[in-house]
């Protein structure tokens, strides 16, 4: 290694190195190193607790949480409306997986649920329709109880 003025050395590659780079290259080791080390060591040296059935260093298997499948409220009368009863199974699945809480969420991502419920055209512009009646009679009644707060 040549020392050029700065306090740099060149490596064999080109690379400057700092003083600090110089020492531990040379087989010091600096002080946080060593402070360090150890305390990776131990975690990586602890071992698992021991499985149900006795087996040392595995975790024990946990199913995922079983949610009950809850009923979304006014979906059963959304599908009715539009003629699509035939989805109600599958749209209390879909709300379930989505975690829905009542028939607004569905109609604000009505192209992803009928989407989800692989619509035809037709089908999707019936549950267009009801939805939109449905979002028009909700913004209605929001903004009324919006006059009657201010109006308090």
């Amino acid at each position: 290694m040549s020392m050029p003025s700065g306090g740099l050395a060149h490596g064999g590659d080109g690379v400057a190195i700092g003083a600090g780079a110089r020492a531990a290259t040379a087989g010091a080791v600096s002080p946080n190193a060593a402070s360090v080390r150890p305390a990776v060591t131990r975690l990586r040296r602890r071992p698992r607790p021991p499985q149900a059935d006795g087996t040392p260093g595995s975790l024990p298997e946990q199913s995922p949480p079983q949610q009950q499948p809850r009923q979304v409220l006014g979906l059963g009368e959304l599908l009715d409306g539009a003629g699509l009863s035939s989805f109600s199974e599958s749209a209390e699945a879909w709300c379930n997986r989505i975690g829905t809480a009542d028939v607004l969420d569905v109609v604000f991502l009505t192209d992803e649920f009928a989407d989800g419920m692989q619509m035809s055209l037709l089908e999707r512009a019936r549950l267009r329709r009801v939805a939109d009646d449905l979002k028009h009679r909700f913004r209605r009644r929001r903004q009324s109880a919006a006059t009657s707060l201010l109006e308090a």
